[in-house]
């Protein structure tokens, strides 16, 4: 039996997937720490927001912004609800 619990997480952990292809597909080195945008719904946002240290650690997200609307970035299905996430490598200071 799906417990909300264990829903919330499955978001995490599809968003970590989504996150980390991004990554790859962006050919980041391992160690680059990267912003992250993401246009979403309540629930995915919530899931973020709930599993954020772990989320951040997995991808190395120094930044994370939820918006309104994203022009660019790439379209995914996040356990049905769809989201638009913009990934960004970060300037090292």
């Amino acid at each position: 039996t799906l417990t909300e619990e264990l829903i919330v997480e499955g978001f995490a952990r599809e968003l970590v997937n989504k996150i980390q292809t991004m990554r790859r597909e962006l050919k980041l080195d391992k160690t680059d720490r990267i912003a992250i945008a993401i246009v979403t719904c309540d629930r995915v946002i919530n899931a973020y927001i709930q599993f954020k240290q772990y989320i951040d650690q997995e991808v190395l997200a120094t930044k994370v912004e939820f918006l309104e609307s994203l022009e660019d970035g790439t379209g995914w299905d996040v356990n049905g609800k769809q989201t638009r996430i913009r990934v960004t490598k970060e300037a090292i200071v």
